[in-house]
């Protein structure tokens, strides 16, 4: 408030501030994260296929994962894993098929480059067709199997070891008597060879 208005006055009386705003121009610009690297295919079976990668950076939101049928650069969207993650596994392919994979990061100031492209194929439909049902019974766990497709006697497995024997199609009860939080990995081979089912994962 300039209450001497008189020329030639240049003493200014009173100053009210309202609001003060004070500007820095040295803060950093924001940048899209580093590309993820290492992109590679670290497991297969008939309807999956296991992914890994690096991620060159602490800041990112999240990835654009996608897909493309080997050698044909037809990319499509296949998933956003979360920040901060460095695995996924593909549970939509077809057996005996062969996948290109890429991944970049994303932040809020834009996008990586993409990473490294990796290839993987999943092995052939196995003959034998595995199904595994668990539930518990007074508290204990029990889990149901059901299989088909086998040439002759298996060997019934759960992680890793025979627990019984069966013909080319039946099915098992496994009343394993455990409690508690558990995971149980089935599968069924025939009997002296390396014909098996894929695993069957049951989770308590």
């Amino acid at each position: 408030s300039d209450t001497d208005q008189t020329r030639g006055n240049r003493a200014l009386d009173t100053v009210f501030i309202d609001q003060l705003f004070i500007r820095s121009d040295n803060a950093t610009e924001p940048e899209p994260p580093l590309a993820p690297s290492a992109l590679q295919v670290t497991g297969a079976s008939s309807g999956s296929l296991s992914l890994t990668w690096v991620h060159d950076s602490n800041d990112e939101q999240s990835f654009d994962l996608e897909r493309a049928p080997a050698g044909s650069g037809a990319w499509a969207a296949l998933a956003s894993p979360g920040g901060g993650s460095t695995a996924y596994t593909d549970h939509t392919v077809s057996p005996a098929t062969s996948y290109d994979y890429r991944i970049r990061a994303r932040n809020n100031a834009g996008v990586s480059a993409w990473s490294n492209t990796a290839t993987g194929t999943t092995s052939e439909a196995p003959s034998i067709q595995l199904t595994a049902n668990g539930y518990k019974r007074k508290g204990r766990h029990v889990v149901d199997l059901l299989w088909s497709g086998a040439s002759s006697n298996v060997d019934i497995l759960r992680d890793g070891a025979v627990i019984a024997n069966g013909g080319s199609s039946g099915n098992y009860t496994d009343a394993t008597g455990n409690k508690g939080a558990r995971t149980y990995v089935y599968r069924i081979c025939e009997t002296g060879t390396d014909t098996c089912s894929d695993d069957a994962t049951v989770v308590f």
